[in-house]
């Protein structure tokens, strides 16, 4: 991100009621950000993200018990909200997450789905005590590839932008960014809250998880920060609930751990997804 990007951005903020000077300083934030976690350049020169992670929690015992565990390798898309899962469920099925709808295939060609608007799923009543498969692939789709492509995607058309209200963390002070995201990004809530340290490391984010509750404000912490292909990769995260600006200790909603992380580049795709 470059000074002279911040025009539209600035005229965008303007349009939804923001403070320039707020906005400006949202502009600067996310560039500081940017290339603490290894630079825009380095993320736009890989076509996919190949992880290998393992994620469970309190949310998957409740709603989906049983795939309350997933662990192997997913591949990710740099540029758009796609993710395939290798072995989701059992081996040598694929799940796949694309733009909001979802499918998964199995070794013989069948195909469970596809579910075209995986979130509308959701609005029924009886998800509120359930999730079937495709759900919990929908769920685990969503949020992996927002939390793959931060902070690189909030540099994204669509992004509305301004830094809000520091936090303080013992002899820290964190700087908050608040995003609004454009409708196209399946998320949990429009407007979410991102805190770096002085570094510009990740280290929490504020949402409300609204395909649980409408009410389901959570922290996501980010913990055990470490490079992969000079990317900067929280590979820890535990998920819990909020009461106003102050997470609770526990249960974790959800815990994620990352094992690899590695850029496949452009030049190389061949094969890839």
């Amino acid at each position: 991100m470059h000074s002279r990007d911040l025009p539209a951005e600035a005229g965008f903020a303007f349009l939804l009621g923001l403070r320039m000077e707020d906005a400006m300083a949202g502009s600067d934030l996310l560039e500081q950000a940017i290339d603490a976690h290894g630079g825009m350049d380095r993320w736009r020169s890989a076509r996919e993200v190949r992880v290998r992670l393992s994620s469970g929690g309190r949310l998957f015992d409740q709603r989906l018990p049983k795939v309350r565990r997933v662990s192997g390798e997913g591949h990710f898309l740099t540029d758009r909200p796609y993710v395939e899962f290798l072995g989701y469920g059992s081996p040598g099925r694929r799940g796949v997450f694309d733009d909001g709808a979802v499918r998964i295939e199995d070794p013989r060609g069948a195909v469970l789905g596809p579910r075209e608007e995986g979130r509308a799923s959701f609005a029924r009543f009886s998800r509120r005590l359930w999730w079937d498969q495709l759900d919990g692939l929908y769920f685990r789709g969503y949020t992996m590839w927002n939390y793959v492509a931060a902070p690189f995607m909030l540099a994204g058309n669509g992004f509305a932008l301004r830094e809000g209200t520091p936090l303080q963390q013992g002899d820290e002070v964190w700087r908050s960014l608040v995003a609004t995201f454009p409708p196209d990004i399946p998320t949990h809530s429009r407007q979410q809250t991102f805190y770096f340290d002085e570094r510009g490391w990740l280290r929490r984010l504020d949402y409300t998880a609204e395909v649980i509750y409408s009410w389901a404000a959570s922290s996501n912490l980010c913990a055990d920060h470490k490079r992969f292909s000079g990317i900067l990769v929280p590979t820890r995260r535990r998920v819990v609930l909020r009461l106003g600006q102050r997470p609770l200790p526990g249960p974790a909603i959800v815990w994620i751990k990352v094992e690899e992380f590695e850029l496949i580049p452009r030049q190389t795709e061949q094969g890839s997804i």
